[in-house]
């Protein structure tokens, strides 16, 4: 388990024409991790990852000053951040492995399918941030959050292959090619436009490895 709290946290705001990098005065990041391995039989493995988040703005006040270009005009603006971009409550992952040792010395067989899962996230930490007077306008990028996903990954593992130091394997990530997003970048307050970054689609590879 562990426990943060920061003052000043920097963070990157678009707002307006520019961006700027300022202090939000405090946040908060509490959160547990959680690893657990079994044996289920001499053959069989399961194991679990974990990891809960819980971040947040305590206090999403910032300050910061914009210049009018044309005009040279100084604004002093106070903002208030929130959610708290890029950081999903729920990660984690389960497996199963299932190895078998082949007859006459050839090596081992390892079949291992796991699967990947997170939380919704926002990728901004203006989703629902206002100016506060004089301006009073908010939320100052709305459209930045993005669903949570699960992904099926497969690996084959052919391990010390003839009594040898060789091992080769085969995977796919991404088993199902489901689309998914990973990130974004908020320009919405900006030039009214939130790009999303899509993750990878279905990948297949194969290894041959040697141990020294």
């Amino acid at each position: 388990m562990y426990e943060e709290g920061v003052r000043d946290a920097q963070r990157v705001v678009y707002a307006g024409l520019a961006a700027f990098t300022v202090n939000a005065d405090k946040t908060q990041v509490d959160g547990f991790e959680l690893d657990a391995l079994t044996d289920l039989t001499s053959w069989l493995q399961a194991g679990l990852d974990y990891a809960y988040t819980d971040a947040r703005y305590t206090d999403g006040s910032t300050h910061f000053t914009q210049v009018d270009t044309i005009t040279g005009a100084i604004d002093n603006r106070t903002a208030i951040l929130g959610p708290y971009g890029d950081a999903p409550r729920n990660t984690g992952s389960l497996y199963l492995r299932v190895a078998h040792e082949l007859p006459n010395s050839l090596g081992q067989l390892v079949v291992r399918q796991d699967l990947y899962s997170q939380s919704y996230l926002y990728y901004t930490n203006l989703a629902e941030s206002v100016n506060v007077p004089p301006n009073g306008i908010g939320p100052l990028d709305p459209n930045t959050k993005i669903g949570g996903y699960t992904l099926l990954n497969a690996r084959v593992e052919w391990n010390s292959i003839s009594g040898s130091r060789v091992h080769v394997a085969a995977y796919v990530r991404n088993v199902l090619n489901k689309q998914y997003e990973v990130g974004g970048l908020g320009l919405g307050a900006v030039v009214g436009v939130d790009s999303v970054i899509l993750g990878t689609p279905r990948r297949a590879g194969l290894e041959v490895g040697l141990k020294f």
